[in-house]
């Protein structure tokens, strides 16, 4: 269950060495997390809607190997896509790279906006202004 009323604060490390070890741990432990947890939530009942936001909290960090993978694959699988594939399965490529990569950037915007509808903490605290 997410409950935004619970605030943690955090201070921004002082140094970039520390900012990447920071982040390394904070990737780290959320892939650990989701293998541990993403068995039991898809095995729950819940709604699909609610099983894909717990996958794509749990698995934010894999955006950036999957954009790589994406990046690295675009170009030899267009060509090998020409040459064997129909336009079915190029169809289906596109919509699972579109699901794979568009997750994070929604749940960002939706975090936004219940933030500014003051519906985080509800304190009045500062937030950013975006």
């Amino acid at each position: 269950m997410y409950r935004p009323e619970i605030v943690c604060p955090a201070e921004l490390p002082v140094v970039i060495s520390g900012f990447k070890s920071q982040q390394r741990r904070w990737a780290k432990g959320s892939i650990q997390t989701a293998v541990k947890l993403l068995p039991r939530v898809w095995a729950a009942p819940l709604p699909r809607w609610i099983k894909y936001q717990a996958f794509v909290h749990l698995t934010v960090y894999m955006i950036h190997p999957l954009m790589l993978a994406g990046l690295l694959l675009a170009m030899p699988l267009r060509i090998v896509s020409d040459l064997t594939l129909g336009v079915g399965w190029r169809e289906l490529a596109g919509l699972l790279f579109a699901l794979a990569t568009i997750g994070p950037g929604t749940m960002l915007v939706y975090g936004q906006s219940v933030l500014a509808n003051d519906g985080g903490s509800g304190s009045g605290s500062s937030r950013p202004s975006w």
